[in-house]
């Protein structure tokens, strides 16, 4: 029998953990800044952190928690490999647009019949619309780094963790499922639920995570891109 490269359980050890250090990293500092007084410093210097360091820490986590067993490294490994670029380029890409779109029209029909609230920083935070190096850090993070991290968790190890045990179908909506819920905005449910499948889908096609990390980038981006435009709420 093929070793299983890693468990459920050590999926779900890393987002535990990952969530912890980040919240105690943050408690730490929002009590280090305190005194001074200055909201707006303290909501600045809690956003960067946590926005550079929770997506280190999954890195590092995924990374531990994949190079125990040679099954691991060899599986992270292929689901790794970016060769051939240009297909796996395309897939990303077109995979994203996508899923942007449905994902879209779902807040949409779900705003004709209840208040969708987005937990999108760049709406209640009016000093990232200021030109400053925590507006970079921020973008940087919510672009580039929050989705390589997410997708090394959600599609790399519970994705595949649960597709060692259940059938394809079952698999994408069990982890659409856990990356919706753990967002924590029941507002959004139904579209972080397809934004989920759609990328578990896109790993699950092209056996990479590449292009579910190429399409959550796109995603990304343009949320903010848009944002920026529109200006804080």
């Amino acid at each position: 029998m093929t070793p299983r490269p890693w468990s459920l359980a050590d999926a779900i050890l890393v987002f535990l953990l990952a969530q912890g250090f980040t919240l105690g990293a943050g408690a730490l500092i929002a009590g280090a800044l305190r005194p001074a007084g200055d909201l707006v410093r303290v909501d600045k210097a809690l956003m960067v952190w946590i926005g550079l360091l929770q997506p280190a820490v999954i890195g590092m986590l995924v990374l531990l928690v994949a190079g125990r067993t040679r099954a691991g490294r060899r599986t992270l490994s292929g689901l790794l490999d970016w060769r051939p670029l240009a297909p796996i380029a395309r897939a990303g890409l077109a995979g994203g647009l996508g899923i942007k779109v449905l994902s879209d029209v779902v807040v949409l029909v779900e705003q004709q019949f209840v208040s969708v609230e987005s937990n999108n920083p760049f709406l209640t935070r009016p000093w990232l619309h200021e030109p400053s190096l925590e507006q970079a850090a921020i973008i940087l993070s919510l672009v580039v780094l929050v989705p390589v991290a997410e997708e090394l968790l959600y599609r790399g190890l519970v994705y595949t963790a649960l597709r060692a045990r259940l059938a394809a179908p079952a698999a994408i909506v069990a982890s659409a499922a856990f990356f919706a819920a753990v967002h924590l905005n029941p507002t959004l449910l139904p579209s972080l639920f397809l934004v989920g499948a759609g990328l578990a889908w896109l790993m699950e096609r092209t056996g990479s995570l590449w292009p579910p990390i190429i399409a959550h980038v796109f995603i990304n981006g343009v949320a903010v891109l848009g944002s920026l435009l529109v200006g804080p709420g």
